[in-house]
C-alpha cells in the first residue's frame, strides 16, 4: 500500500497513539533514507553525518513500534 494511502487510514481508536507512533517512525525514516541518497550522490560528509546521526532515533523509534505491536498482538489473542 502506497504511504501517502496509508496515512489516511484511521486506526481503532485503543490504537490511536500506536498509529501516530508509526507515522511518525515512517516519516523519520523517510528523512533518514533520503539523507542517505544524498550523501551517495554527493559523498558530502556533511550528508553522512546527518544522517549518521538520525541511527540511534531510528533504532529507537522501531524498539518502540516492535513493542507496540507485539502488545497489540498479545492483547489480540488474549481477547482485550
Amino acid at each position: 500500500m502506497p504511504l501517502r494511502l496509508a496515512s489516511q487510514i484511521t486506526p481503532p481508536q485503543s490504537y490511536t497513539n500506536e498509529h501516530a507512533s508509526l507515522r511518525l517512525y515512517v516519516d523519520r525514516a523517510q528523512t533518514w533514507f533520503r539523507l542517505e541518497h544524498e550523501y551517495c550522490v554527493s559523498l558530502s560528509d556533511a550528508k553522512r553525518l546527518e544522517s549518521d546521526r538520525m541511527i540511534p532515533e531510528i533504532d529507537a523509534r522501531d524498539y518502540n513500534i516492535q513493542s507496540r505491536l507485539l502488545n497489540a498482538a498479545f492483547a489480540y489473542q488474549a481477547g482485550n
